[in-house]
């Protein structure tokens, strides 16, 4: 069993789908609730399998924007530019962007939040 759709309520639907063996030996599984039709459901439900098909598949994470960029300047940054760069890009973000936005998580960011911040 790959996945699977089923009703929670009028228009909601639940979509669970099995990620796969964990580093702990146990079934992993994503759920996902759409509102709206079954269609909309199984539309979901096949991209959901296609990302895992092809070895996209990314597990989604509370992450916060604090914790983002800072992985962001460890992974991305410090391999791929200056080390110049990496200072100003790090003063930048533990200066002004950690303290007024980083606690927020990213799926909670908004464009209104970004545009109050500037």
């Amino acid at each position: 069993m790959r996945g699977y759709i089923r009703e929670k309520s009028k228009g909601s639907w639940q979509i669970q789908v099995s990620t796969g063996l964990g580093t702990d030996g146990k079934y992993h599984y994503q759920y996902e609730r759409i509102r709206g039709r079954k269609s909309d459901a199984q539309k979901r439900l096949n991209e959901l399998l296609v990302t895992l098909d092809k070895g996209i598949y990314v597990a989604p994470v509370r992450r916060t924007l604090a914790e983002h960029l800072q992985n962001w300047l460890r992974e991305y940054v410090k391999t791929n530019c200056s080390q110049r760069t990496l200072d100003g890009y790090r003063s930048i973000i533990e200066t002004h962007l950690i303290p007024a936005l980083g606690n927020i998580q990213l799926k909670y960011l908004q464009p209104a939040a970004i545009q109050c911040y500037y």
